[in-house]
């Protein structure tokens, strides 16, 4: 999935190599706090904040959560 497919609001699940599974919701993109913090997202799972570089999208298996 391409990050361009998340909308404000979105509800994903990251799935990361080692297999350990998140839900997050899709924030918003801010580049003004520079290119390794520019996505903001809302983890679900753990209830934080979390900042990520577009790379991080590659590296998991996202799957949109239907809402």
């Amino acid at each position: 999935m391409r990050r361009t497919q998340l909308k404000e609001g979105t509800v994903f699940e990251a799935v990361d190599k080692l297999g350990n599974r998140f839900l997050y919701r899709f924030e918003r993109v801010d580049h003004t706090d520079g290119p390794d913090r520019a996505y903001k997202l809302w983890n679900l799972t753990t209830r934080e904040r979390t900042e990520v570089e577009a790379a991080w999208f590659g590296q998991r298996k996202i799957r949109k959560v239907k809402q």
